[in-house]
């Protein structure tokens, strides 16, 4: 591939992975080419969704755990630049019936990554949940800053100046890569 500014890369879909990964790649001085198939907010889309959760326990795999905890970082970064809440820290809570399972890897692992943690007792997930019934749990593992993700119109393609230098090429039948690379060829690369 050539040097960045000689670039262009064509991101297909505009969900917020897709408008994340083109507002990246043009930090990174890319030419970027964003297609969608549908208008913003299309139910239709692969990524209408407008929240996803974000969380830190993935058992003892401290890849994805090291992972989630740095695209906190990133999501923090956007809201900044965004100059808009994207994140909702409400916490998320897995529910264990025994101690060597996956909730408990998860809290040895956060822990030891130094990742905020808590372990609660059943009875405790009541203040969180009032309707909770605990009777054959064994514990709760808290994550006090995990939560969920919204963004169901700051981050609309086409509203925002961060998004200006993104082409935006809509389409009006589903897009294939094989399809990118007979309109974008040889200089594009596809993500």
């Amino acid at each position: 591939m050539s040097a960045a500014g000689d670039s262009t890369i064509t991101v297909i879909g505009a969900g917020i992975f897709g408008v994340c990964t083109a507002l990246e790649l043009l930090d990174r001085g890319h030419s970027v080419t964003l297609i969608e198939q549908f208008e913003d907010g299309d139910s239709r889309t692969t990524s209408n969704g407008i929240t996803r959760n974000i969380r830190f326990s993935h058992g003892d795999d401290l890849w994805y755990t090291r992972s989630a905890r740095a695209a906190k970082t990133l999501w923090t970064n956007l809201e900044a630049r965004l100059a808009t809440e994207l994140m909702d820290e409400c916490g998320v809570a897995w529910f264990s019936h025994d101690e060597e399972g996956w909730a408990g890897a998860s809290q040895k692992t956060l822990e030891a990554e130094g990742i905020p943690v808590e372990r609660l007792d059943p009875s405790e997930g009541t203040k969180l949940y009032p309707s909770f019934g605990y009777d054959d749990l064994a514990f709760i593992v808290l994550e006090p800053d995990a939560g969920v993700l919204s963004f169901s119109t700051p981050l609309q393609s086409g509203t925002r100046p961060e998004f200006r230098p993104i082409r935006m090429w809509k389409t009006q039948t589903p897009f294939t890569a094989a399809a990118a690379w007979t309109v974008f060829p040889s200089r594009s690369a596809l993500i």
